[in-house]
């Protein structure tokens, strides 16, 4: 079987990033065309995706009508800028903050009278827009043969397009030493084009093979291809997965993957996929296939909440309904499958293969959402009319999360949709899903009770299930933390960073475990004679450690495997509630 080994640094950078984000954020809130100067990054499909979102390459300033352009994150010269402002057109700088200091510093030593020299290949939009900012001589070289070429000069700045190879630029400033009196060399490599080019010599060093994946124009991803093949290891540079040659490729045992700077997650993950498939007997495919569906069509996370809701019965010692697990499950999937549906157009940027399933079934999808919606309210009503109003207005704010609603200026954060709330995701989808698997059920026992221990009971259950679907949506979500996948910030890992959610994360695990060793026979599972057997549930942290360790080390990466993981904790403590309620009426 094939070992596939995915770089770390594989993804967007900070700079891409940043720009694509930008644009994103100047196109919907004007809600007009966006220009950008050249494709916003060198990657056709990404580009192609974009322009969905009404994010334009401008190819003809003159034949164009005055509009917002945002400079893409290479950077462009002063007068570039200035012929644009002149024409009428709205300028939004996405300029990478590497590239930016590198232009502060060319404009500096260049008043200072030195001579720039820099080190890049002269018609790459970078090194093009740095030229700009020279007031004084300055040079454009590529090669170490080049430096040896140059007339000495007295005063020297060296700075180098921020994705040349380090190595290179390092034997350049070398001889550009020995051959002028005061020689500036900036240190203008950026530290992920550093990682990424180390990591990629790692790959060839260890692998049979590697995968470059990236657009055909990016340097960047070129120049890691180059370093690969110059290590002696078959390359495969690739835009897509389909230029995968599966006769060829499969040859090999151990593969490296990495992508540039511009590669959108998602090409890469396609890629691992197309990988992974080919190291898999015939055998496993149909099952992936199953699983994959299961998780594509919220089949699984529904099952899941079936679990928690038995679970949540089970805590507060609420007779078990199977009307409680019906609703549950409509609630879950009618709410995730119509969010997802109305997100579509967003998705597309992120991860297109759910895209693609979304669209193709889109009809069936909403029709059987609001199937599901009428017969859950129907059922709820059986139980009482207390019940039925409280689902229906838990399915209203549940689908409210992606409907724009009156836009609302809160600082910088221009909010119209709940999902615009930096970190909002998960804590909204943790709130929906306590209400209706831990409250509904509460307000549907007909011996139901208030005051004293009972209440406390209601509140610790919530406190536990919104704890562990907290944790749930963030394990998800830290793919995508991990491989740069999605463009948005309403997820608690890309709005905090990695180093917090880890911390939050464990702060969360801590705070569970607290509570279920704190609970048993006091708050929880009162009364039932086995509170001992509800340490059993000790299992649901240990396994939130063991998927967070797992996902951290890229054990779990694709998304499929990552919710699979992330709602089998809930499908776990059903498991338990299910074992100690068989032990008890033994």
């Amino acid at each position: 079987m094939m070992k596939i080994i995915l770089a770390k640094t594989a993804g967007f950078c900070m700079g891409v990033k940043r720009a694509v984000d930008i644009a994103l954020k100047s196109s919907e809130e004007r809600g007009t065309p966006i220009y950008t100067l050249g494709p916003l990054i060198h990657n056709r499909q990404a580009v192609d995706m974009l322009r969905e979102k009404g994010i334009e390459p401008l190819e003809d300033a003159d034949s164009a009508e005055p509009a917002c352009v945002v400079v893409r994150a290479h950077g462009v010269s002063p007068q570039t800028v200035e012929d644009l402002t002149q024409r009428g057109f709205e300028i939004i700088d996405a300029t990478c903050p590497h590239v930016k200091q590198s232009q502060k510093r060319i404009r500096e030593y260049s008043k200072k009278g030195y001579r720039i020299i820099i080190v890049g290949d002269r018609n790459h939009a970078e090194v093009v827009g740095l030229k700009g900012y020279c007031t004084s001589r300055f040079d454009i070289i590529a090669a170490p043969e080049e430096a040896e070429k140059l007339e000495p000069a007295d005063r020297v700045a060296v700075i180098a397009q921020t994705t040349f190879v380090e190595e290179t630029y390092s034997k350049i400033v070398e001889i550009l030493k020995r051959r002028a009196g005061d020689v500036v060399a900036f240190q203008s490599i950026c530290r992920a084009t550093h990682s990424r080019q180390e990591e990629a010599l790692k790959l060839a060093e260890t692998c049979d093979a590697v995968v470059v994946v990236g657009g055909r124009h990016s340097a960047n991803t070129r120049r890691l291809a180059q370093l690969s093949r110059e290590r002696g290891v078959p390359t495969f540079h690739v835009e897509t997965a389909d230029e995968l040659d599966p006769g060829e490729i499969s040859r090999f045992e151990t593969v490296g993957v990495t992508s540039g700077a511009s590669t959108p997650s998602w090409i890469t993950r396609k890629v691992i996929e197309r990988l992974e498939g080919l190291s898999r007997p015939d055998g496993g495919r149909p099952f992936r296939r199953l699983l994959d569906i299961l998780v594509e069509s919220n089949l699984y996370s529904s099952i899941a909440a079936i679990a928690l809701v038995f679970t949540c019965c089970f805590m507060q010692g609420i007779t078990f309904d199977l009307r409680y697990l019906f609703t549950a499950f409509c609630y879950i999937y009618a709410t995730s499958m119509l969010n997802r549906v109305f997100e579509e157009r967003e998705d597309k940027l992120h991860i297109p293969t759910r895209v693609r399933f979304y669209r193709r079934h889109a009809s069936k999808l909403v029709a059987s959402s609001f199937a599901l919606i009428a017969a859950s309210i129907a059922i709820s009503l059986t139980l009482s009319l207390e019940v039925a109003l409280f689902l229906i207005v838990a399915y209203g704010l549940g689908m409210m999360y992606s409907v724009r609603v009156v836009p609302l200026r809160v600082g910088r954060l221009h909010i119209r949709r709940l999902k615009d709330i930096p970190g909002s995701k998960d804590i909204f989808s943790a709130l929906g899903w306590t209400a209706i698997v831990v409250f509904m059920p509460f307000l549907g026992d007909p011996g139901r009770g208030f005051g004293g221990a009972h209440d406390l009971t209601v509140v610790i259950t919530g406190l536990v299930a919104f704890i562990v679907v907290v944790i749930k949506s963030i394990l998800v979500d830290m793919t995508d933390i991990y491989s740069d996948r999605r463009l948005g910030r309403e997820t608690l890992p890309i709005f905090l960073g990695r180093n917090k959610t880890n911390m939050l994360l464990l702060a969360l695990t801590g705070l569970l475990t607290a509570l279920l060793l704190a609970s048993p026979g006091q708050w929880l599972f009162v009364g039932r004679g086995h509170e001992h057997a509800a340490y059993a549930f000790l299992l649901s942290p240990a396994y939130i450690l063991l998927t967070i360790f797992l996902i951290r080390k890229k054990i779990v990466k694709s998304e499929t495997m990552s919710i699979l993981a992330a709602d089998g904790n809930l499908i776990l403590m059903g498991l338990i509630c299910a074992v100690a309620g068989a032990l008890m009426r033994g």
